[in-house]
């Protein structure tokens, strides 16, 4: 037992895992040179860089594929009895569509402000990359439906906060394919702190104005998602969310109305940075995690000894029976904790169903689900909080949840992946490469 200690967490795990980000060896076997350092850190950037270049023009050309389709079909020749008969289908539809309760409707709306202004010259084309995603994904979702029934309809908007709507060049790029609202209202900058405020009318004035949008004759969304214009969201997001908005949200809401549990969710949070997201957390299901995933392990390592070395394991004692299960318990815990949490998350990716939805901490919002009920609870309480340095969105929305006795769940791992290379709220400051995610 000694030897496969020090075997594995001397030899093969420093050796496999210090390139590994989030495990324990990443930092602990780094150079420590401060030149060797910069030098690492400006490859990362200059990696970062390149998959953005390499995503923008990815998506324009998609995007420029759906422009030629649209003119495409703009341009071919419909009759007025074929458009009569395709509105009186989609009005038989609509109705039908009511009727059917089981099928849900999602405002997607990404939240966008032009970068040009924070950076100079800097054009990285976030919006462009992460509507082109969402585009594609919506469409290949749209195809793989099997239900009608139980689906999940999906509408993408664009929400244009820019101080000055018509300099947005890539909101008016996409305006022929997306659904735009722009915000007139010019917010005042009269300090830093001002920053957060304005960040937090942006973002009621979006949510409001998606709540309020009609997807069809008298169906408004019975879900709003809110994305921030540099969340990059992940193959898997539709999917998951449909699989989390039927299995968690819809038959939470059926039991509270059953049992008249006066508790609901005010939101879930679709992104959760995963430099937070260690076994070395204030949250409360972390220590839990850890454990389970030892006795797991431990169970089955403990088994497959038994297997292995049946004549060994049968001959010992009891005692040495539970000494042996205990060793390998904490073999499997430092194990996992020695890879890392987000390490080992990611195999939850490998399907929808393995997806974790759990209580949701205060940070962070690049990317949200509001039921819309709850949604116009939180837009009034939003009204009175007055948003500065040190006390963002985020938290005010935490807080609101918490003192209207209500519950916020996040789904681990992160449905988006963070690609802002620049913070909006720290004027133009490089974010370190290592937290982008």
């Amino acid at each position: 037992m000694i030897i496969l200690y020090f075997v594995t967490f001397c030899v093969i795990l420093p050796f496999a895992s210090y390139q590994l980000q989030y495990s324990i060896y990443y930092r602990l076997l780094l150079p420590r040179n401060e030149k060797l350092m910069a030098e690492a850190k400006q490859t990362r950037i200059k990696r970062a860089n390149a998959t953005n270049e390499k995503r923008v023009h990815e998506s324009l050309e998609f995007i420029n594929s759906l422009k030629m389709k649209m003119k495409a079909v703009v341009s071919s020749h419909i009759t007025r009895k074929k458009e009569t008969e395709l509105q009186k289908s989609t009005e038989k539809r609509s109705r039908m569509i009511v009727k059917q309760k089981k099928q849900l409707f999602v405002s997607v709306t990404v939240i966008t402000s032009s970068r040009k202004q924070v950076h100079g010259s800097y054009d990285p084309r976030y919006l462009t990359q992460v509507s082109s995603q969402l585009l594609k994904l919506m469409e290949l979702e749209e195809k793989q439906k099997t239900n009608t029934h139980d689906s999940v309809q999906y509408k993408l908007f664009l929400c244009n906060v820019d101080q000055k709507p018509l300099n947005h060049e890539e909101v008016n790029s996409l305006m022929e394919l997306i659904t735009t609202f722009a915000s007139e209202k010019r917010f005042v900058l009269s300090s830093y702190s001002d920053l957060f405020e304005k960040e937090k009318e942006d973002y009621v004035f979006c949510l409001k104005k998606t709540l309020l949008f009609e997807l069809s004759p008298g169906i408004r969304p019975d879900y709003v998602v809110l994305i921030e214009d540099d969340a990059y969201p992940s193959t898997n997001l539709f999917p998951v969310l449909t699989y989390i908005l039927h299995s968690h949200m819809e038959t939470r809401n059926r039991a509270n109305f059953i049992t008249k549990n006066k508790e609901s969710i005010a939101y879930v949070k679709l992104y959760h940075p995963r430099r937070l997201q260690s076994f070395i957390s204030l949250e409360p299901d972390r220590l839990p995690e850890l454990l389970g995933i030892s006795m797991l392990f431990g169970t089955l390592l403990t088994g497959l000894y038994a297997y292995i070395k049946p004549k060994i394991y049968f001959s010992i004692s009891k005692g040495s029976v539970n000494l042996c299960f205990v060793l390998f318990v904490i073999y499997s815990g430092m194990l996992a904790f020695c890879i890392g949490r987000q390490n080992i998350m990611a195999f939850r990716q490998l399907s929808k169903h393995l997806y974790a939805f759990v209580p949701a901490p205060h940070c962070c919002t690049p990317a949200m689900l509001f039921p819309s009920g709850n949604a116009w609870h939180l837009i009034d309480k939003l009204a009175h909080v007055k948003c500065r340095a040190g006390y963002g969105k985020d938290t005010a929305l935490f807080d609101i949840m918490r003192d209207s006795n209500m519950s916020a769940f996040m789904v681990s791992p992160s449905l988006f992946e963070h690609i802002g290379m620049y913070s909006m709220l720290r004027r133009g400051k490089l974010v370190d490469p290592d937290i982008l995610p």
